[in-house]
């Protein structure tokens, strides 16, 4: 740790660190010179007091004076304290220990980050005028160490007092060290402060590899990189910290750095050293007590041969894991198209074992080499999706198959005058796709038809199923002897070989891609007409559908009459009342005799098993209705387990995932039954612990490869309870009943002493079984299954309880499969249910979405891009991009320092300092970080990243590249729009969205505009006139999602995060979607490009709405207010504000939105006459904006329960932080419990989110501080169990456990931290999570009605009572008390009344865009509580919120780049002009082209430089000798900006070969004085071999391919640019008379208008002008 601190005076300094007591135990070698001005005055060895005080009062020992004298005094500024703190593990080791080994390393690590502050060392020059600052490089420093805190524990730290004097070279002596108060932080001073956490890591990070060296390991102990010495226990350091626990105590919970330095200061006693040898001792006796007398150092270090086994196991491991990883991405391949690095991981945990920690970091590393090496196929931009080269062939060969087929012709004819029939016949195609919706019995109609089809045109009919399974429910159902093959079969059959079959291809949707393959193949050879049908079922691998539909493919959509008829829907019922509206659905058929069965998914956030517990709650109840018999009897029921499948798609016995302690083995040999219990199971040898149960006895331990199909494994045995009327199911074949059958108990025998009872089952046939109480059976109870598992449709009815994900056509046509009629039972909304099925719908292929994101359009390329993504993108560069952006977020959001990169990424452990310090230098070096004042090259100054500008440019190319590709909406909106209520300016923004050919729009609107009621009305017109597109809303949160969905003429939404997550795993197209992104001002980067590109990608048009002004993302980047000022997208901008209902408070809004006038805002905000109706207005506030002293929770409680009891429920109050929101909330909460107005209580469990940072995320002290807390995952929920120093997290979610590491963590996972809350019955209570089964959203608010049973009901405003369950539901758990929101929840809403909390001491939290925010959410009323006004007034004015983008930073730092380098240039004459020197110089083409430039004493030739579109850059200086002519290339510099691509030297002749140098042969262009012949110099040597057609426009080539309109269009848009560049000429551009008006330069975005020189001159030669 380092602190940085003013010395105040000299001789306090002198006195305080010098005095000996300071460092009594570590004697006389604790004082020390340092530093090369030290060396330079003769200061070295130890210091003598006063000597160190003259050198800081400026008295050096050279005789230099450095001293002030103002009044008498001396009021030079001493110096500077620079504190380095040791670990407290050090500190102990050293000091207690008296290990001299450890107190060495800190004194050379403290040494060596001394060496780093003195590289930064500057004076300032007096000699100019703007007295730069000029680097010296070297200090005069006094180290003093010293070994106790204030509360004399043991305490090591060096305090590093720098005097301020540093020598200067260029004048040859001392001067005091510069600072710098012009705000732009050059000053050593300011350098090393900004700097002082990165240069604290950077000394522990020295210190660090010192104690490595000595054999050291490390606990990682915070998330800025703390850690302490392996092997000295945390409450060992706690015990002999209690200096630190006092600062800690005197703060809040997240107090910063800063809060932490002055609460040190506070709490701060003198020391006391009356008696240091008994110190001594006591440390010496606590020391013992808690380790012992006899603690070895040498136990905590690791040896070397400790070092070189664990580099052999780890070579071991690699090779385990080299051999497995195919195998386990050809299982997974299996199933699924597109997968994670973490089910690639989850898989191999399985099959590898693995010793000690790094086993995940490992995986990352091996799947990174196999995306190298091609073996995987990168399918997102962050690496964390993949697929396979095989799959992607597959799609190759299956998409060119169907194209062959779909252009092949028959001459079949439909004599039986069937649907299908029919169809075929009229188009002639060899391939027929069709989308079948209905029972069992109407596919088996569909095939009967084909039968007769087949017949009728003398052709044999062959009809393919996926599985043997569906082959014998189809021949069930088949009337006709029809020849039903699996594909495998098939292809073995003598039919595969004959031609002109009629080839019907049943439930297509099942077959995975490889082996449509073959079919299609053997179909194209031998001419088979081939029908298709998509039964719509789940599949991850059957893509054939998608993939004809992408060709264009006609799908022809076949539905049974009574479909929607058989499916009833049950929409918006809540999860916690889905179980009980199942049972009374079954219950109202259980009388009958209808084979009925309920479905439900296991969720994956609750604690209770659902299928149980519906169970338990059906028996129950057919017991209470006399459905069940009173007499009981047992049965043993063993439930099966699932053997995994290897890569063939054979049980893999050998995967010890198979087994689990308490399992059952069982055998049948000789007619007996043999059985075994597993006792434990070991990954590593592969073997299984087994009692022998007939023998009781344990068998030598059995290896997994012994197992196969003679042996079953059983996971559940257990008893289970049956009676007269029980439906049961058989899970294999058991007693004599084949398996899969439902069976009803008829009969139980009384039971007696002489014979055991017997228990009579019934099948579905009418036949009957015997067997014994308490039998072995594979029996369980028949009442629920899983969602699709009844697929044979023999059943009557199937209630299904649907989970949000399963409510889609894929899952409801498996579950229609199964039976005559189905209930479906969902918390999803009709709406989104009705669009989810639409049939159709289709999804992009993976080939298609890869050509889109790598911009190819081969398989070889996709492989070669993302081959390219892992290189450019290595595990370094991930990491440091995720701390780039931690940083960016607690400053400006757009720049960092590169020295707080290397400092924290070196605590990871996971690269050496060395790597680091390699990587981020050349990453400086190659401009991927640009210098904030375009000039610096160091470590400690601030930089924004090449990258963002990348992404910003792509963003807003993704805008343009959408104009004019669209057809409008409504062409007729103008008409359509008259009359309605739409004020002027809504009307135009509706008649823009709605005429516009823009594939993306862009509407602006102030808060309170009626943005939203505009857009309503807009999808109100789309319904009535274009039922054809689907709209749907996307929003930052809930809050501004449900605002769009209120008036539900927009019923479809999502929130960003959401629906990205949505689109992952559905990949289906938008070509007929309208996107509406309300609140588009918090997209950043990420996000924008993440939306962006999967909307465009697939086809969809998107209208951003939202306002600039308001709160942006919390990520880099402003996407909304960057499209808005650089695109040219349709645009529209709304200013009539409308929400406020009164004058008065408008124009308080008014001011903020368009003055920016805070002042003005307030004044009128106090202004308010009308107040809120009270129960007791003696206690509503003095004035409208109560401040200081009034500014207070319990004025604001007052306030809030003065108000009558509508008032209070019409009042938002809104606050910045959660602190204050959670101490609002409670504050109000205890008010109203002690009036009475809430009642019975109850405590519960809720979970409160960690406020953490992708970049938080990957570093393991985050994790360390979380252990113990939940973490979400999707829908899962795990307890963080443990965290390693490698980065493994183990997680547990109370049945199984699963590993991640920090290195593949993402945004997507989120912490929380378990409380107490108590809700009271009349508690306003808030969603605070997002949970698609249940019917209330996030930042729902409601009130708490009733809390009996551990359980609250709450009405949340639509009179219906929704049941929280957290203690059986997680899910349940981020509910919290809703008096109070933040700023940040707020926006997107709006409010009758707002009380506003202010805190002007997070200054963070006050600008003029929370500000804004703030006010604009009330529509009546506004009470404002600020701690103090004036300051408040003062940072809304200083700080107007807006962030810079990396793309307008560079825009502005090419612009000073061009504004010099022109200045330069307009400065300069030709040398010929110079009378002087233009005979000293050879004339050529270089001197020709070139400008002799005199800028102070120096005397250079530039050349003027061009980006490949001819538009000037800058200049390249050369340093001359005019008078003796000569040019130095060796000394030449390029100053322009970094897309200076060329420089024309001479423009020649095009029917002759251009000569092409480069800066390195630059000196060889004097040798060419042919004026004929073209020579330019390629500033990149990439560029050397380049032919000018590469960059050069050849308009006859492309005028050969355009039809005369477009030709007509290219020259209407070419007159256009023409005519918007004459009028951006500036007066002053010179214009050569004889310039062609087709030279004149194109224009490109506004970033070219900003940046272009604006002296074109002839010099300047554009490259397009060469031909």
């Amino acid at each position: 740790m380092l602190s940085v601190a003013k010395v105040a005076s000299a001789g306090g300094a002198a006195n305080y660190y010098a005095q000996e007591d300071n460092y009594y135990f570590l004697g006389e070698q604790s004082t020390k010179w340092f530093g090369e001005g030290a060396k330079r005055l003769g200061l070295e060895g130890t210091i003598e007091k006063d000597t160190f005080k003259q050198v800081l009062e400026g008295h050096l020992p050279d005789g230099s004076d450095l001293s002030h004298i103002r009044n008498g005094e001396n009021v030079h500024r001493a110096g500077y304290d620079y504190t380095f703190s040791a670990p407290k593990s050090v500190s102990l080791l050293a000091l207690i220990q008296g290990d001299k080994d450890v107190l060495n390393a800190h004194k050379s690590a403290v040494e060596k980050a001394m060496t780093e502050i003195e590289s930064l060392a500057s004076t300032r020059s007096m000699e100019t005028q703007e007295k730069d600052i000029v680097e010296t490089k070297n200090l005069v420093s006094a180290l003093f160490l010293h070994d106790t805190n204030r509360n004399l524990e043991p305490h090591l730290h060096t305090h590093a007092i720098v005097a301020n004097a540093t020598y200067d070279e260029n004048t040859e002596k001392f001067k005091t060290l510069s600072t710098d108060k012009t705000g732009n932080s050059k000053g050593f001073v300011e350098v090393t402060w900004n700097n002082k956490i990165a240069l604290g890591k950077l000394y522990r990070s020295f210190l660090k590899e010192e104690l490595a060296a000595q054999g050291f390991e490390f606990e990682h102990t915070g998330k800025n990189g703390l850690w302490e010495i392996k092997g000295i226990p945390s409450e060992v350091l706690k015990e002999f910290s209690t200096r630190r626990q006092e600062i800690l105590a005197s703060v809040e919970p997240d107090a910063s750095q800063k809060s932490l330095g002055v609460a040190a200061k506070d709490t701060r006693n003198a020391k006391d050293f009356t008696n240091q040898d008994e110190v001594k001792k006591e440390w010496q006796e606590k020391w013992n007590s808690l380790l012992g007398e006899n603690f070895d150092i040498n136990k905590i270090k690791v040896t070397p041969e400790q070092i070189k086994a664990r580099l052999e196991q780890k070579s071991e491991q690699t090779a385990a894991i080299d051999k497995a990883l195919p195998e386990v991405i050809a299982e997974i391949a299996q199933s699924k198209a597109k997968f994670s690095r973490a089910e690639i991981a989850d898989k191999l945990v399985d099959k590898v074992y693995f010793e000690g920690g790094g086993f995940s970091s490992l995986v990352s590393e091996r799947i990174d080499k196999l995306i190298e090496n091609k073996g995987l196929i990168v399918t997102d931009n962050k690496q964390n999706y993949f697929t396979t080269p095989e799959h992607l062939s597959n799609e190759s060969v299956v998409t060119s198959l169907v194209s062959k087929l779909d252009n092949q012709t028959h001459n079949l004819r439909a004599e039986n005058q069937s649907q299908i029939a029919i169809k075929i016949q009229n188009d002639h195609k060899n391939l027929n796709l069709f989308s079948v919706r209905g029972r069992r019995d109407y596919d088996a109609k569909l095939v009967n038809d084909l039968e007769i089809f087949a017949d009728d045109n003398k052709k044999d009919h062959v009809v393919i199923v996926p599985s043997h399974q569906e082959k014998n429910t189809l021949r069930s159902k088949l009337e006709k002897d029809t020849k039903v093959f699996t594909a495998a079969d098939f292809l073995k059959s003598e039919f595969a070989d004959k031609s002109g079959l009629v080839m019907t291809v049943y439930r297509s949707e099942k077959m995975h891609l490889d082996t449509m393959k073959n079919l299609l193949s053997k179909s194209y050879t031998q001419q088979n007409t081939v029908v298709l049908l998509d039964t719509g079922g789940r599949n991850q691998k059957g893509l054939t559908r998608d993939l004809a539909v992408d060709l264009g493919v006609n799908d022809t959509i076949l539905k049974e009459s009574t479909e929607r008829k058989r499916i009833v829907m049950m929409n918006n019922v809540d999860k916690n009342d889905q179980l009980s509206t199942a049972l009374k659905a079954y219950m109202g058929l259980a009388f009958t005799d209808k084979n009925v069965v309920m479905q439900v998914s296991q969720a994956t956030n609750t604690n209770t098993n659902l299928r149980e517990k519906l169970t338990a709650l059906t028996r129950q109840t057919m017991l209470d209705n006399g459905l069940l018999g009173e007499r009981t009897s047992t049965i043993q029921s063993k439930e099966p387990a699932y053997i995994k499948l290897d890569a063939g798609g054979k049980p893999d016995y050998a995967n010890p995932s198979n087994y689990q302690k308490g399992d059952t083995i069982e055998r049948l040999n000789k007619g007996k039954i043999e059985s075994w219990t597993i006792l434990d199971v070991s990954r590593k040898d592969k073997t299984l612990a087994v009692l022998n149960n007939q023998t009781g006895e344990r068998e030598k331990d059995w290896s997994m490869n012994k197992l196969n199909s003679d042996y079953q494994l059983f996971r559940s045995v257990k008893d289970i309870e049956v009676r007269v009327g029980e439906k049961l199911h058989s899970m294999g074949k058991t007693n004599g009943i084949r398996a899969d059958q439902d069976l009803t108990v008829i009969g139980i025998s009384k039971a007696n002493i002489f014979t055991k009872q017997k228990i009579t089952l019934e099948d579905s046939q009418g036949k009957t079984y015997t067997i014994n109480a308490g039998a072995e059976t594979k029996l369980g109870y028949g009442y629920v299954e899983s969602v699709g598992k009844s697929q044979r449709g023999e059943r009557d009815v199937i209630i299904s309880v649907l989970q949000d994900n399963q409510t889609n056509d894929k899952t409801l046509s498996d579950v229609q499969k199964g039976a005559d009629r189905v209930l479906a039972i969902t918390a999803t909304a009709d709406s989104v249910i009705a669009k989810r099925i639409d049939l159709n719908r289709s999804q992009i292929s993976l080939t298609r979405s890869l050509e889109n994101m790598y911009e190819v359009t081969s398989l070889e390329a996709i492989k070669n891009e993302s081959v390219k993504a892992a290189f450019e993108n290595p595990r370094i560069k991930k990491e440091i991009n995720a701390r780039i952006e931690a940083i960016q977020s607690k400053g400006d959001w757009v720049s960092f320092r590169p020295s707080d990169l290397v400092a924290s990424l070196e605590s990871s452990g996971r690269f050496s300092k060395q790597e680091i310090m390699q990587y981020v230098s050349e990453r400086i070096a190659e401009g991927d970080y640009r210098p904030m004042d375009g000039k610096a090259k160091d470590l400690y100054s601030s930089y924004y990243l090449k990258e963002s500008v990348q992404t910003e440019k792509h963003l807003l190319a993704l805008l343009d590249k959408g104009i004019g590709t669209q057809e409008a909406i409504l062409p007729e909106a103008k008409q359509l729009l008259e009359g309605s209520s739409l004020n002027a300016g809504q009307r135009n923004a509706a008649e823009m969205i709605l005429t516009n050919k823009d594939r993306i729009v862009n509407l602006q609107g102030l808060a309170g505009v009626g943005k939203t009621y505009q857009l309503n009305v807009v999808a109100s017109l789309i319904e009535q006139h274009r039922p054809d597109i689907t709209i749907k809303a996307l929003a930052p949160t809930h809050k501004a999602k449900e605002e769009l969905l209120r008036s539900k003429q927009i019923t479809d939404g999502d929130t960003f995060a959401n629906f990205l997550v949505t689109a992952q795993q559905d990949q289906s197209r938008f070509d007929k979607t309208l996107f509406i992104i309300d609140e588009s001002s918090m997209i950043g980067n990420k996000t924008g490009t993440d939306l962006l590109n999967t909307i465009v990608e697939r086809g969809g048009r998107i209208i951003l709405s939202g306002d600039h002004s308001q709160l942006s993302a919390l990520e880099s980047g402003d996407v909304f207010r960057l499209g808005q000022k650089f695109s040219h997208v349709a645009k529209a901008e709304m200013t009539q504000i409308v929400r406020q209902s009164n004058d008065i408070l408008r124009g308080a809004v008014e001011a903020v939105a368009v003055d920016k006038d805070i002042r003005k805002s307030l004044s009128l905000i106090e202004q308010q006459t009308h107040d809120v109706a009270r129960i007791k207005p003696e206690d509503a506030p003095d004035s409208r904006i109560a401040e200081k002293g009034e500014a207070t929770y319990q004025n604001v409680v007052k306030d809030y329960l003065s108000r009558t009891p509508q008032a209070q429920a019409n009042t938002q109050i809104i606050t910045a932080t959660n602190h204050h929101r959670i101490g609002l909330n409670n504050e109000i909460q205890k008010a109203r419990f002690e009036n009475g107005a809430i009642k019975n209580g109850v405590e519960m469990t809720i979970y409160r989110r960690e406020n953490l940072t992708e970049a938080d995320l990957k570093t393991v002290g985050t994790w360390k501080e979380n252990t113990g807390n939940v973490l979400k995952d999707g829908e899962q929920y795990y307890k963080i169990q443990s965290v390693s120093n490698d980065g493994e997290i183990w997680l547990d979610n109370g049945k199984s456990t699963k590993m991640i590491n920090t290195i593949d963590s993402s945004s997507e996972l989120a912490i929380f931290r378990a409380e107490k809350q108590t809700f009271y019955e009349g508690d306003s209570i808030r969603i605070n999570a997002t949970d698609k089964n249940k019917t209330t959203e996030n930042n729902a608010v409601g009130v708490v009605v009733s809390t009996q049973d551990g359980k609250i009901k709450a009405d949340f405003g639509d009179g219906a009572l929704r049941t929280l369950d957290p203690v059986n539901n997680q899910s349940d758990r981020h509910i919290d008390l809703g008096y109070s929101i933040t700023s940040m929840a707020s926006q997107g809403g709006s409010f009758e009344n707002v009380i506003l909390y202010v805190d002007t001491n997070m200054k963070n939290f006050v600008d003029m865009k929370n500000a804004y925010v703030d006010i604009s959410r009330v529509k009546d009323h506004l009470q404002m509580y600020v701690t103090d006004r004036e300051k408040y007034a003062e940072l809304v004015e200083g700080n107007s919120g807006v962030r810079t983008t990396a793309y307008e930073q560079d825009l502005a730092i090419k612009q000073e780049i061009l504004s010099n380098a022109g200045r330069m240039w307009d400065s300069a004459r030709d040398l010929k002009d110079h009378y002087n020197f233009k005979d000293r110089f050879d004339h050529n083409v270089l001197t020709e082209s070139g400008r002799l430039s005199f800028q102070g004493k120096e005397t250079a030739l530039l050349l003027a430089t061009t980006d490949e579109n001819g538009r000037y850059t800058g200049n390249l200086v050369i340093p001359v000798n005019p008078y003796r002519g000569e040019l130095n290339f060796s000394e030449s510099r390029l100053e322009a900006t970094e897309d200076a691509r060329f420089i024309v030297l001479n423009q020649g002749d095009s029917d002759k070969p251009a000569e092409i140098l480069t800066l390195n042969t630059l000196e060889q262009a004097q040798e060419f004085k042919d004026q004929e012949k073209t020579v330019i110099i390629a500033l990149d040597e990439k560029d050397k071999d380049i032919k000018l057609s590469d960059v050069v426009d050849d308009s006859d080539k492309i005028s050969e391919k355009l039809s005369a309109e477009e030709l007509k269009e290219i020259e209407k848009i070419s007159d256009e640019i023409l005519r918007e560049e004459e009028n951006g000429l500036t007066a002053d551009q010179e214009i050569e008379k004889g310039e062609e008006k087709d030279n004149t330069q194109k224009l490109g975005r506004d970033e070219n208008n900003i940046l272009r020189h604006g002296q074109e001159e002839e010099h300047t030669p554009k490259i397009k002008e060469l031909v």
